[in-house]
């Protein structure tokens, strides 16, 4: 059993496309990356505000 979780956070001026676009970005990031890992993205267009961590 594993578990893969893409994460980020509402931003001013969001919308639910681009809220759960950067969610869904995220989270095929922490599939790419491997089993058991959460991923958070910020704002996708800023490589500086992704953050990965390894669950195991």
């Amino acid at each position: 059993m594993y578990i893969i979780i893409g994460v980020t956070c509402f931003v001013m001026g969001d919308t639910i496309h681009s809220l759960l676009s950067r969610c869904d970005k995220a989270l095929y990031q922490a599939k790419h990356h491997g089993r058991n890992r959460v991923e958070f993205l910020l704002d996708h267009t800023k490589p500086e505000t992704k953050i990965e961590a390894s669950l195991s």
